[in-house]
């Protein structure tokens, strides 16, 4: 879902958290690395991942890259 959007819109705002405003490729871009990171730490397709983290870009991030 996250990829399709950002194909075609990934210039346009995806999350404004206060002054910051994330677009929908760097947010992919971000999720994709949360995503390398926590294979690389050996989280597998269908664990369970806490995410506890304020409302914004780094939690939106963790979200899709979970």
């Amino acid at each position: 879902m996250l990829s399709r959007t950002a194909a075609s819109v990934g210039d346009k705002a995806a999350v404004i958290d206060g002054d910051r405003t994330t677009s929908y490729a760097d947010l992919t871009a971000r999720s994709l690395a949360v995503a390398r990171t926590l294979s690389k730490s050996g989280v597998e397709p269908g664990d369970r991942v806490a995410i506890m983290l304020r409302r914004g870009t780094d939690a939106a991030s963790a979200f899709f890259g979970a």
